[in-house]
């Protein structure tokens, strides 16, 4: 491969497919480099580096390859004259991200505060909650960890990650079981301030204050409160009154509320729909507030 042609293609990952997904998350990403860098040196090299090429060339060609056909040969020399930026002859984390179709970094839409919003959180939670346990186990953490890394310069190398990850969990992991859960989490991202706040104990609101609270969690002004949106809202009902912030108490509080409410049953709620609930007395409302 020529000089010029890797410079074209430095635009553009060395495949456009692998395991039969044309993006690859964070999170996936994550998962593939610790499959194949089975020593945790941090390269892949040597027999890692010959089955990571056979795997790719099996996808490509849908056949197998022998370490010394001609194939096998001239397409290791292309992958690491594409990807090998220090000539080392093997694989680094930053280098496999130019091989494999990863995601732009899920983290960079999000530039335009230093804040997320309550929905925003919840997105980027349901992102890298990637099995959808309610905890972010080890890929997952260094898939999201990555991500933040990288919102102020193009790489990062995995020793940074590694360390950042260990760091995390030793400050945010409260109950030291080797994860985070939804609320361990928010107090490692820079989320915005707890809208209700605002209200102190009230479990009624005047029509103003839920119009304000309405406009504040329909962040795309549609004229509906639905999917992150409702689960971030519910997420800063739960935490203000005091109750367990998890994942699964969120997703009892939405089928509760959208029960209560969602008249039309189209699973969004409207200005109206919502009023019914917090401009009375809510207290005693839902079965999860109690």
């Amino acid at each position: 491969m020529s000089l010029n042609r890797r410079q074209k293609l430095l635009n553009c990952p060395f495949v456009t497919q692998f395991r039969g997904k044309t993006k690859l998350t964070s999170v996936e990403f994550m998962h593939i480099w610790r499959q194949y860098d089975q020593d945790h040196n941090g390269y892949i090299e040597s027999q890692e580096l010959q089955q990571f090429l056979k795997d790719l060339i099996k996808e490509g060609i849908n056949k197998e390859v022998n370490d010394n056909d001609k194939e096998f040969k001239r397409y290791k020399n292309d992958l690491l004259e594409f990807c090998d930026s220090n000539n080392d002859g093997r694989i680094e984390m930053e280098e496999l991200a130019l091989v494999l179709p990863v995601e732009e970094n899920f983290l960079r839409q999000f530039r335009r505060s230093s804040e997320l919003s309550a929905s925003d959180f919840m997105k980027v939670w349901h992102h890298y909650d990637a099995d959808n346990s309610g905890y972010l186990e080890e890929d997952e953490m260094k898939g999201l960890v990555r991500d933040v890394l990288r919102r102020g310069k193009d790489s990062v190398s995995l020793t940074d990650v590694e360390n950042y990850t260990r760091g995390a969990l030793e400050v945010f992991d409260l109950n030291n079981d080797g994860k985070l859960d939804l609320k361990e989490t928010q107090m490692m991202l820079p989320v915005e301030d707890n809208f209700f706040l605002q209200f102190g104990t009230k479990t009624k609101l005047s029509r103003k204050e839920f119009q304000s609270v309405f406009n504040h969690y329909d962040k795309d002004n549609n004229g509906y409160i639905e999917d992150y949106e409702l689960e971030g809202l519910l997420k800063d009902l739960v935490q203000v009154d005091g109750k367990d912030m998890t994942v699964r108490v969120i997703e009892r509080l939405k089928k509760d509320l959208l029960s209560l409410c969602d008249r039309n049953k189209d699973g969004r709620l409207q200005m109206d729909e919502l009023a019914s609930f917090f401009c009375y007395d809510r207290s005693k409302s839902l079965p999860g507030r109690k």
